[in-house]
This record gives C-alpha cells, sequence and structure tokens, in this order.
C-alpha cells in the first residue's frame, strides 16, 4: 500500500506543489483579511483562492482517473497481483493528504488571527469550526466529481465537470450557509460518488 501511495505522489507531485502554493497565499490572504477589516477586496480575494483551490482538488481527481485511463496504469499493477480496492484507497488517500495540505494551514490561521483580533473568541471559534468543515467537504466533494469525470470517455465532460463544478458547488452552499445543513448534503454527495467511482472502478475491464 505504500508503495502505491508513492507512486501516486510521484505521478501527482505538480498537484500537491500547486496545493502547497495555494495553502501559503490563502494564509497570507487570511491574514490580509482581518487586518484589512473584512473589505470586499479582501473578502473577494480569498473567495477566488478557494474557488482556485477547489478547482485544483477537481482537476487532481480527474488527472489520476484519466491518466490511469490512458495509461492503463491499473491494468499493469493489476498484473503485479495487486487489488483493484488497493489501487483506489491510495488513490483516496493522495487525494486527502491533497486536500488537507491546501486547506489546513488556512484553518489554523484563522483560528489564530480571529483568537488574536476578535474578541471573544469563544463566540465566534464554532463559525471557524463550520466554516472549516463545511470548506473542507466542498473541496472533497470536488475531488469526488474528479474522480467520476476523469473516468469518462469524453475529454469535453472531463473539463467540464473539474472547472464548471467546484463553482457551483460553492456558490450553492454560499447560498445555503455554512452550516450542518450544508455539510450533510455535502456528505451524502461525496457518499454517492464514492459508491459511484468504487463500483464502476471495480467492476470496468481494464
Amino acid at each position: 500500500m505504500l508503495t502505491l501511495i508513492k507512486r501516486e505522489v510521484e505521478d501527482h507531485t505538480i498537484h500537491l506543489l500547486v496545493a502547497a502554493v495555494l495553502s501559503t497565499t490563502l494564509v497570507v490572504g487570511l491574514v490580509a483579511l482581518v487586518r484589512m477589516e473584512f473589505t470586499i477586496e479582501a473578502v473577494l480575494y480569498t473567495m477566488v483562492l478557494l474557488i482556485v483551490a477547489f478547482i485544483g482538488c477537481a482537476s487532481l481527481g480527474a488527472a489520476q482517473m484519466y491518466t490511469d485511463r490512458v495509461g492503463r496504469i491499473s491494468a499493469f499493477l493489476a498484473t503485479l497481483d495487486v487489488a483493484r480496492m488497493q489501487i483506489l484507497t491510495a488513490r483516496f488517500v493522495v487525494g486527502l493528504l491533497t486536500i488537507l495540505i491546501s486547506l489546513v494551514p488556512a484553518a489554523i490561521t484563522a483560528a489564530i488571527v480571529l483568537f488574536r483580533s476578535v474578541q471573544p473568541f469563544c463566540f465566534y471559534s464554532h463559525v471557524v469550526l463550520e466554516v472549516s468543515v463545511t470548506v473542507f467537504l466542498i473541496a472533497l466533494a470536488c475531488y469526488c466529481i474528479g474522480l467520476q469525470a476523469g473516468w469518462a470517455q469524453s475529454k469535453v465532460l472531463t473539463l467540464l465537470a473539474s472547472v464548471v463544478f467546484p463553482p457551483f458547488i460553492m456558490t450553492l452552499v454560499l447560498i445555503k450557509g455554512f452550516g450542518m445543513q450544508a455539510m450533510v448534503v455535502l456528505a451524502v454527495l461525496i457518499a454517492a460518488c464514492v459508491l459511484r467511482i468504487g463500483a464502476k472502478f471495480l467492476s470496468t475491464p481494464l
């Protein structure tokens, strides 16, 4: 399993590097957001960065499955007596790692800057938690949608799903609000995507 994870990391190093850059930029943006007293420019800047991060998550999932399908990587690994579930699990692990690299530093930064600048922080702590969890679920949902799109035969569908769905999902969440209802909807979407891609990946001839 560790070998499979290492292979996925090596194959998609560029996505991990981009995730690290985005994470740093998000941290800077969040600090600026507080120092600029939540001006519309700072808010829009942070929102754009989040959309870019979500598109990156979707593109990672699409790239993982597209390169697998085109390069017949899973077919090759199957000859080495590697189970499909192990291949898919390694892929998910790297996807989750990329999401965590993108968002966890930003979430920690948000908590720190609000603690230092907004009092009483305990009043806002649950908001930080809800927003952080919801943003993570959006990123995971985008990644799962990317996995499905990458397995499609149409390049146009793959591209559209990677670029169009992330802003669409984020817009729906913004309308609904960063709360429990949004979390439940996103969790159901993620579960449905995982079950579908799992069934398709495990049953499709390699």
